[in-house]
């Protein structure tokens, strides 16, 4: 398999990794989903979402040079279709721009001019750089909303590489 091949895989299992965990945190009573918890953004929604900003941030607005409608979700008060609407738009962005994609182009540099705090800030980095720091971006987030599930005495929807393979085949989640 080649490696954008295997980059999508790893989308593909990260996008349906979140919506198991998008669910568990819609379970949750409002105060608890969207309680101060001190983790890198406050509460269970706040990580979730920061990951879709992050999604929106490089596919979009550092891909395309375009900040011009940037804005995050994280810190909104959002309703839970907000969210899942949010989950939609994610996926087609993702998913619309991993398949415009060819080999080649993951050697291909981007180029992001944007202000921030007052003062100009330039980007580079490789298209297979963000592509990979895309996929450590959403583990190590849920590795935290596991801790925070865990913190919570809830159990968080793990579920592995080799489980969502066997759901490909045909197999039932856990």
């Amino acid at each position: 398999m080649d490696e954008l091949s295997l980059a999508r895989e790893w989308y593909r299992y990260n996008a349906r990794v979140r919506d198991l965990y998008l669910e568990a945190i819609l379970k949750l009573p409002t105060p608890e989903r969207l309680r101060d918890q001190g983790a890198s953004f406050p509460s269970l929604m706040d990580v979730f979402v920061h990951v879709l900003d992050a999604y929106a941030y490089w596919f979009r607005h550092v891909a395309r040079n375009d900040f011009s409608d940037y804005h995050r979700r994280r810190g909104q008060a959002l309703s839970e279709e907000d969210v899942r609407e949010a989950v939609r738009q994610t996926n087609a962005l993702v998913n619309g721009y991993l398949d415009r994609l060819r080999p080649e182009d993951l050697d291909s540099t981007l180029h992001a001019t944007y202000v921030h705090e007052g003062r100009t800030v330039q980007k580079e980095i490789r298209v297979r750089d963000m592509v990979w720091h895309l996929v450590e971006e959403e583990l190590q987030h849920r590795g935290e909303l596991n801790a925070m599930l865990w913190q919570m005495g809830r159990e968080p929807p793990v579920w592995s590489w080799d489980d969502w393979k066997n759901e490909a085949k045909g197999a039932s989640p856990p």
